[in-house]
């Protein structure tokens, strides 16, 4: 929007330049043809000078103020982009801060599972899945190669944390698994990451219910090519108005220290793996979000896995 005001601004300029141009160009010719009518013949010569000369002093006078507009025209454009660069420079550099700002926000939940493969004996699985992690081997992710696809028991040792979080919180917390697969059909980190948000945020949620009287269930169905993990709590209920914003970044319906990451994370990741997201919330069942992804999910992180046609969201 603000670059098609600057473009038609400049635009307009240059149009009354040129408008302004043709009128003094029409004039110099009417009096170039007036004059030897107005001058008596039997004039000076000086005054015949005058008449052969000024015709050519007002075309230098025009090629002079067209120099001096066009050389307005060519500063302002070189200034137009420099701001749009510098303004590009900065997106670059907020896009990175958000980026490490949903890093560091998930970062809970990748140490929690990294824990629990290392106390179940899968040290190999537990560095591999750090590395994912950090992004420090991406073509593992773009190939779709086994090793970034564990067993999708590490989800158990990730929802061992959640439960203890909810009691601290004093929610209930039921996790429900039915799994028909070894293996996950969407990259172990970008599973952790959804569910890993999508819980802590059915917890808080749930918190506010009142004490001992909070519950969240968490339902998991694994099976060959299909994931769905759908997180139910008790809490407040979004209202249509809340639900058309709580997936912005630093949106949040907390308060306090909550950074409103969540769900901005799991809104990207879906959209990214070409997935599905279902929200409903009423006072009679509670807050539900429901995440699917079918046969033919992206397991690419990089290049092609950002484009595509991505299923829609539905409220």
């Amino acid at each position: 929007m603000r670059r098609s005001s600057q473009e038609a601004a400049v635009s307009l300029s240059v149009w009354i330049v040129i408008i302004i141009l043709a009128l003094v160009a029409v004039l110099t010719s009417g009096l170039a043809a007036l004059l030897p009518l107005l001058i008596k013949r039997e004039a000076s010569a000086g005054v015949d000078f005058v008449s052969a000369v000024f015709p050519t002093m007002v075309a230098v006078l025009v090629a002079f103020l067209a120099l001096w507009a066009s050389r307005l025209l060519m500063e302002e454009a070189k200034r137009e982009a420099a701001r749009d660069l510098e303004l590009a420079q900065m997106r670059s550099d907020l896009a990175l801060a958000q980026k490490a700002r949903e890093q560091r926000h998930d970062l809970l939940n990748h140490l929690t599972v990294v824990s629990a493969l290392i106390q179940t004996g899968s040290a190999d699985q537990a560095l591999a899945y750090l590395r994912r992690a950090t992004y420090e081997q991406p073509e593992e992710a773009a190939s779709g190669a086994p090793a970034a696809q564990i067993d999708p028991g590490f989800i158990l040792g990730l929802m061992g944390q959640k439960l203890a979080q909810a009691a601290r919180a004093g929610v209930a917390l039921e996790i429900h698994v039915q799994n028909e697969s070894d293996h996950l059909c969407i990259p172990d980190v970008v599973a952790a990451r959804i569910l890993g948000n999508l819980t802590d945020n059915a917890i808080d949620a749930a918190g506010e219910a009142g004490e001992g009287t909070g519950k969240v269930t968490v339902e998991m169905v694994l099976s060959a090519g299909r994931c769905r993990f759908r997180v139910r709590n008790n809490g407040s209920v979004i209202t249509q108005q809340q639900l058309s914003r709580i997936f912005a970044a630093g949106e949040s319906t907390k308060g306090g220290q909550h950074q409103g990451l969540g769900l901005h994370i799991v809104q990207q990741l879906v959209r990214e793996y070409e997935g599905s997201l279902c929200v409903q919330s009423d006072a009679s069942t509670g807050t539900e979000f429901d995440v699917r992804f079918e046969p033919g999910t992206r397991l690419a992180k990089n290049g092609s896995a950002h484009g595509g046609l991505h299923r829609p969201f539905h409220w």
